[in-house]
């Protein structure tokens, strides 16, 4: 959920996410369960209605609407998928705005022995659209020119090729930025980006990261990977 990651901190501190990630769990369960034709009734939607009502309390009214915005799309997405059509769940300017997202892929060039899109360079095509052309919303991080000024390290955590590094070199150009990838291949592949793109302070790391240490059963496929369980050994 994107507010989720934008807001991660507020939230925090106002002791609200876990209230969060219960509405979040909630709709992804409406989701899994809507796609695979599974009874809906175990959901407690009564609970969720309390979160939600709950959790826009806590906001300006502005942003209490947006919330509610957000919300009632997901709910559309989850339950109704199919019956709405694209222009009644999103306005113009985002369906503008996903059809340049959606046209990243189109414009990756190969060049070599690597992949070029605009002025970014990888040693294969792994230009995933939400990274390129929102680079993160980074622009709109309140905190960014203390991060900036303090020179406080950043953990990108799943660093896959170090794509996201080139994103964020671009915010935090001085800071150092330790690039988090437990799959080997991948790992290497970081170490070409940073030869690619001339990357300063860059430093890769071939694990993963987490609250404790241990080992960790991944499942891995292709741009991506997810843990096969939460056990940690």
């Amino acid at each position: 959920m994107k507010i989720g990651k934008r807001l991660a901190n507020f939230l925090d501190v106002l002791g609200l996410r876990k209230r969060l990630d219960r509405l979040e769990n909630n709709l992804n369960r409406f989701l899994c369960d809507n796609c695979l034709g599974v009874d809906l009734r175990g959901v407690d939607w009564e609970q969720y209605e309390r979160d939600a009502a709950a959790l826009k309390q806590n906001f300006a009214p502005a942003e209490a609407e947006k919330l509610e915005r957000i919300l009632t799309r997901m709910e559309k997405v989850a339950l109704y998928e199919g019956v709405y059509r694209k222009n009644e769940i999103y306005s113009f300017a985002e369906l503008k705005k996903f059809a340049k997202m959606n046209s990243i892929p189109r414009r990756v060039k190969p060049v070599e022995n690597y992949y070029r899109f605009d002025r970014y360079k990888l040693p294969r095509p792994a230009f995933e659209p939400s990274i390129f052309y929102d680079k993160y919303e980074l622009a709109r991080l309140k905190t960014a020119d203390r991060a900036r000024k303090s020179g406080a390290a950043i953990f990108d955590a799943g660093a896959l090729i170090g794509d996201s590094a080139l994103i964020l070199r671009e915010f935090f150009p001085d800071n150092p930025l330790y690039a988090f990838e437990p799959e080997k291949t991948s790992y290497d592949d970081i170490f070409k980006t940073i030869q690619l793109n001339d990357l300063k302070n860059v430093l890769p790391v071939n694990l993963g990261l987490a609250d404790r240490q241990g080992e960790m059963a991944f499942n891995f496929a292709g741009g991506g990977g997810s843990y096969k369980n939460r056990h940690v050994r």
